[in-house]
């Protein structure tokens, strides 16, 4: 999701669209905007540690439980590298899910 709106954001830059992100993931994707931002926040969070998606929890209730698993992360770094695959570039501080 966070890549359609970058494409979005590119478009809107264009010109080549002039409608809200949460109007255009509704016409052109066929999803509520409340939806989309869910795709989007767990998209980022998933990018970062990759072996979550193994857990036996659905995707509301991994959305439910994010800051949770946020927490845990930025506090307890010694854990962080058993659910992430490696990444040189990796830094705590880009997940920004307010973006």
């Amino acid at each position: 999701m966070d890549t359609v709106y970058n494409m979005y954001r590119e478009k809107l830059r264009k010109g080549e669209i002039d409608e809200p992100f949460n109007v255009f993931v509704k016409k052109n994707l066929n999803i509520s905007p409340r939806y989309a931002l869910k795709l989007r926040t767990v998209g980022k969070i998933w990018y970062w540690y990759k072996k979550l998606e193994h857990l036996s929890i659905s995707f509301d209730e991994f959305y439910r439980r994010k800051d949770e698993i946020l927490f845990l992360m930025h506090n307890h770094p010694d854990i962080v590298s058993a659910w992430q695959d490696i990444n040189d570039d990796f830094d705590l501080d880009d997940i920004n899910l307010n973006d």
